[in-house]
């Protein structure tokens, strides 16, 4: 815009100059006529104003190129800008698929976890070799919760409400293993069920001595 400024200015000093030489011929050249000049100076004052002339038209043409070259370099800048546009978007679209797939590879990844259903020791595992295929919600092993061991017994509502108490000492034998040999459980009584269930009193049991 500097430059287009200056050489605008620069083509009104020309175009004053243009002035000024082509009074000055015409008015010599009127007195070559009458003789009160030489045909010398009439001569150089009419070089002159064509010099003034040539001026002008060279400083229009160089106005005109830097009009044209501003022109151009703003058709280069909105190209330039539609491009970049361009490939922002088409950067917009390749992150777009870029995240769908890290989704889906998140969710393929996930599918293929294996989870224990509850935090606690191993107490069992399932005979597997590398490379053997395994099932969707194929029971891999069995672990036993952390906490304390508890049982639960069953009674008809009146046999519980009647004779069971909360704190009261009880005995759990275990099928498979005779009494007489392996002995039995201390058991107490923790939790008594408000309600019934299936027609059932769950009471709950805590080992004494797990």
């Amino acid at each position: 815009m500097a430059g287009r400024r200056e050489a605008e200015l620069e083509l009104e000093a020309r175009k004053l100059e243009l002035g000024y030489a082509a009074e000055e011929g015409a008015r010599l050249s009127q007195l070559e006529q009458t003789g009160d000049v030489s045909k010398l100076a009439a001569a150089r004052a009419r070089t002159e104003a064509d010099k003034a002339r040539v001026a002008v038209a060279a400083q229009a043409a160089t106005l005109e190129r830097l009009a044209l070259d501003a022109r151009r370099d703003e058709g280069d800048r909105a190209a330039e800008l539609a491009q970049r546009r361009r490939e922002l978007s088409a950067r917009d679209g390749a992150r777009g698929v870029h995240t769908a797939t890290i989704a889906r590879l998140e969710q393929e990844l996930d599918a293929r976890l294996i989870r224990a259903p509850a935090a606690g020791t191993v107490a069992e595992l399932g005979r597997l070799t590398p490379g053997s295929f395994v099932r969707a919600g194929e029971a891999l092993g069995a672990i036993v919760a952390d906490g304390a061991l508890t049982v639960e017994a069953e009674f008809e509502p009146a046999e519980a409400l009647v004779r069971v108490r909360l704190g009261q000492s009880g005995e759990l034998a275990l099928t498979g293993f005779p009494r007489a040999e392996y002995g039995t459980l201390s058991l107490s009584v923790a939790r008594i069920a408000s309600e019934a269930r299936d027609g059932k009193i769950r009471v709950e049991l805590a080992l004494a001595h797990p």
